[in-house]
């Protein structure tokens, strides 16, 4: 089966149609919670081992190296826990709408993840870590939506591409910083 389109119509889909105030803010918003996501994931590469050597022994656990990749195992798997309930976001984006909610999902994860930061046992920190996934997870899926929902049908895979893409700035900045401080 052929499908064939008149001019007009594939003069119609090759057209960009422009973006909105509303749509330009929601895409940075969203992606500047997406590229806090990704220097996250790369600050907590680089910090998981010297906290846990220091976590592990205040929490009555030997600091092992076994013990490091055991618990350093266990905090991942709970944060992708927490990625995984991030269909608790969903009944309140309905209700209050998705920009505010990408708002208050990056608020969340950015509390939970400062409050890792200052976590005095392995247990504190496994719980804000756990609650951290729960923001970030909401944060991808709210984001993600957002533009998918909102960005006219001619230019949501270009958004959805740049999305995805633009995650890797916050390593990117993180690498950057880390070279001109040390």
């Amino acid at each position: 089966m052929v499908l064939a389109a008149s001019p007009k119509e594939l003069m119609v889909a090759s057209s960009r149609e422009p973006l909105n105030g509303n749509q330009v803010r929601g895409f940075w918003a969203a992606w500047g919670g997406w590229a806090l996501d990704g220097m996250d994931s790369f600050i907590y590469a680089l910090v998981m081992v010297p906290a846990l050597r220091e976590l592990l022994p205040r929490s009555g656990i030997p600091d092992t190296p076994a013990n490091e990749g055991l618990y350093g195992g266990l905090l991942f798997a709970l944060f992708l826990v927490g990625w995984g309930m991030a269909f608790l976001w969903g009944p309140l984006a309905d209700k209050f709408g998705r920009v505010r909610t990408l708002m208050l999902t990056i608020g969340w994860y950015s509390l939970f993840t400062f409050l890792g930061a200052i976590a005095i046992r392995v247990w504190q920190l496994a719980a804000f870590r756990l609650l951290a996934g729960v923001g970030i997870g909401g944060e991808w899926a709210m984001g993600g939506t957002f533009v998918a929902e909102e960005w006219p049908e001619s230019r949501r895979k270009m958004g959805a591409g740049l999305m995805w893409e633009l995650n890797t700035v916050g390593g990117r900045c993180l690498r950057w910083v880390g070279r001109r401080l040390f």
